[in-house]
């Protein structure tokens, strides 16, 4: 089995199975040189455990360390090797990997050397969640109702009131956050109207509707002090990168943003009987 080969199977093993760690103590050995009589002294790196860490909830992305020394590198001054200090130092060689576990890919892979006194390699901090792209955006992501008759005159009741609000089409959103970048293109795919009062009522609907269409039609029966709550949601794909290395892309939403209550009297209506 090839070098390569042997690396992509440990890979996968270790993907599969946590490894319990052990304790982490450098050891150093000293021996004297036969011709110069000189004390040699080497620092060897104990590593740490293999690890598996899944970077989010949200996202099926994966990091994962596997020890990969070379014991026939090493002895040829290939590797992890050194000379500090006039010590010669041998450190561990992990080989570093990100996965997304649903498609299987893998989107980076290194090999990097964890010298005496030194930790070993660790995972990224976790990729910004899509609650967090929704807060960053939230300005743009936030619609406000439009209602006929306007807020400054008013419902009546047993008269129709009219909502909807201005959409803004699609919208790109992004959020940079620890050396991630997450950008994308949402748009609206439904819109909970909430009215809150005596004469209040719930309803959801595909879009903002429009002026010559709005998206709600509602008789208030009682008169008193109402309120209008919208809350507008998303949806689409994100694009996502660590420090500038490409993550992939996947959904994104339903994000709900919920806009302030805007107030909305409605007065009572009196028919006037002429003889």
């Amino acid at each position: 089995m090839t070098s390569r080969s042997r690396l992509a199977a440990g890979i996968v093993l270790l993907a599969l199975f946590a490894v319990p760690g052990r304790a982490h103590a450098d050891e150093k050995r000293c021996e004297i040189e036969s011709e110069s009589g000189k004390l040699v002294c080497t620092l060897i790196a104990s590593p740490g455990p293999p690890r598996v860490v899944r970077l989010s909830d949200d996202l099926p992305l994966v990091w994962m360390r596997l020890e990969w020394n070379d014991a026939d590198g090493l002895s040829r001054d290939i590797g992890c090797i050194r000379t500090a200090g006039g010590i010669q130092e041998i450190g561990v060689a992990w080989v570093v990997a990100l996965y997304n576990t649903d498609t299987g890919e893998q989107l980076y892979l290194d090999m990097t050397c964890e010298w005496p006194g030194e930790d070993p390699p660790q995972p990224p901090p976790p990729p910004p969640t899509p609650e967090q792209l929704a807060q960053g955006n939230a300005h743009a992501l936030t619609l406000q109702p439009v209602l006929s008759p306007s807020t400054d005159i008013g419902g009546l009741t047993g008269l129709d009131s009219w909502l909807w609000c201005d959409d803004p089409g699609t919208v790109a959103a992004g959020a940079a956050l620890n050396g991630w970048t997450a950008s994308g293109a949402v748009e609206v795919v439904q819109v909970g109207w909430e009215i809150i009062g005596p004469s209040g009522t719930v309803v959801n609907t595909a879009t903002c509707g429009s002026e010559e269409a709005p998206a709600v039609t509602w008789m208030p029966e009682t008169m008193g002090e109402h309120s209008v709550v919208v809350t507008a949601v998303w949806a689409s794909t994100w694009e996502l990168t660590y420090n500038g290395i490409p993550m992939g892309s996947f959904p994104l939403g339903p994000l709900a943003l919920t806009a302030s209550a805007v107030p909305y009297s409605v007065d009572e209506y009196r028919g006037v009987l002429s003889e």
